[in-house]
């Protein structure tokens, strides 16, 4: 709900602001553009503020749950897991930072070649 609500503000907005521009704006503008670009946007609004969160709590959700089933049924096995985890956060920080900065990374080498 939060994220269609968002959206409807940034379209309202977005109107407004179209609406109070000069005559002379919109020889400039391209106005037939202007559908496809809002819908551009809002789209990438969409998937910023959709499911994305709610991926997060399952996910921890699931962590927090399992670790609490092992602790109860397997103490020992709960144990090594947790003992490993700070052995997987340096790959996965690793991987995270490569995914982050591998787009800036191409987009340098293409604007340089």
């Amino acid at each position: 709900y939060t994220c269609q609500a968002q959206v409807a503000r940034y379209k309202r907005a977005f109107l407004k602001a179209v609406l109070r521009q000069d005559v002379a704006w919109y020889e400039s503008a391209r106005p037939e553009e202007l559908s496809a670009r809002i819908a551009d946007g809002m789209a990438k609004v969409e998937k910023g503020l959709g499911g994305s969160v709610f991926v997060l709590f399952e996910g921890v959700g699931y962590g927090v749950g399992g670790l609490v089933v092992g602790l109860i049924y397997q103490p020992a096995v709960a144990g090594i897991t947790l003992a490993t985890v700070p052995l997987l956060i340096l790959p996965a920080s690793a991987l995270m930072y490569v995914l982050q900065n591998g787009s800036k990374m191409v987009s340098r080498a293409y604007a340089t070649a």
